[in-house]
Parts: structure tokens; sequence; C-alpha cells
């Protein structure tokens, strides 16, 4: 984790091949594409895709933003073109002094991992200058292709446009059609019982007339 000790002794010695050793074992061992240093300016100090570069403005701000209120974030953003699922957390000596944020890629593991946790399918499309990329599908090839011709209809590319990635769910119309077939037949069934309980009630009710007489 950002708190284990040869990260806070990395950071703290101010040494910056000492600090790109220690994000470049951490990202080998929990196998992240990449990993950034970031400190309290919100500056990346150091970034094992591109070792020895100089200091720069960190491209999501406000990952760091929500991860000061929540002590972590997560997010999925475009950093250098690509897109990557982010994670932020504290780097503690014992206050906080600077955020690592661990980089996956978005590609087709990531889009599968979600589909089974939800069972909807999942795209991920990113635009880039104002022309919609498909980036991973668990849809068949023809019909994500047609998914990213429809995506202009329904997202505003607006002042993003060149950084604008979006995550898509879907559900298969012929499921969504089992599942109204379904509720349909089981109100038809409590409708037959309910007729048949009132026509049994009807039944019971004339008998005991009849008894009476």
């Amino acid at each position: 984790s950002a708190s284990d000790f040869a990260c806070r002794e990395a950071v703290a010695s101010g040494d910056k091949a000492t600090l790109a050793s220690a994000l470049e074992n951490l990202r080998a061992r929990i196998k992240a594409q990449a990993v950034l240093y970031v400190d309290l300016n919100d500056e990346v100090v150091a970034d094992t895709r591109r070792p020895g570069v100089a200091p720069r403005p960190f491209e999501l701000g406000q990952l760091i933003t929500q991860a000061r209120l929540d002590g972590e974030a997560t997010a999925i953003g475009m950093l250098n073109q690509h897109a990557f699922q982010l994670i932020a957390v504290p780097v503690r000596a014992p206050v906080t002094i600077g955020w690592i944020v661990d980089c996956y890629p978005v590609d087709g593991t990531l889009a599968g991992d979600l589909r089974q946790l939800t069972g909807l399918d999942v795209s991920f499309a990113v635009d880039r200058g104002g022309r919609w990329n498909l980036v991973a599908s668990t849809l068949a090839a023809a019909t994500a292709e047609a998914l990213v011709t429809q995506l202009p209809r329904f997202v505003a590319l607006g002042d993003s446009a060149g950084k604008h990635i979006v995550a898509v769910l879907q559900r298969p119309i012929a499921d969504a059609m089992a599942r109204l077939q379904s509720l349909r037949t089981t109100l038809i069934a409590l409708g037959i019982l309910s007729l048949a309980l009132s026509i049994a009630g009807s039944v019971i009710i004339a008998d005991d007339r009849a008894f009476d007489h």
C-alpha cells in the first residue's frame, strides 16, 4: 500500500531516483500499468511511465480533491490520451505528505469484470476531438460498432472534446422482454386465482342461503 515503509521513506528522502525505484517496485507488486506520485501542490513529481521528466500539474486534479475529502478516491479518466481506472491513496508520515495514484488500463478485462458484477454488457468509449472511439466492450464486434455510431445522439461532447470517456451499460432487449413476460404471466395467474376464489366464495354463500331456507 502507499502507506508502507518503502514509499514513505522514498517520498521523505526527496531523492527522485529513490522515489522512482519505490514506485516501480510498487507498480510491479500491484500489477498496475502505471503509478504516479502527486505532491500536496497537485503536481506529478514521479511517473513510472515517464521516469525523469519534470514535475507537471496532475491532469485529474478532481481525483485528489475527492481523496482529500474521503481519504481515498477512484475514477475513470484520461491520462496522455489513454483511458485508466485510477485509485488515489494518501502517503502519511504520519500526516498526509502526498498521494500515490495507481493506474489500471480500461480494457476488455475491466469490462468483463464489470459484466460479471452487474449482469449487463459494458462498453467504454473515448471522445477524441469530436469522434468517438471504442476502447473496450463485452458486446459482439458488430453490435459494439453500431453503438459507437449512436453515442453522439446521447452524449454531449461540449468543451470536453478530446478528453471525454463514457461507460455504457446495456441489457439485451430479449432479457428485458423475458422479465416482462414473466411478470405478465404471474399477474394473469394471480388474476385467475382471485377470480376462482371469488366464485368459490359466492357458491359457498349461495349454498348457505339455500340451507337456511
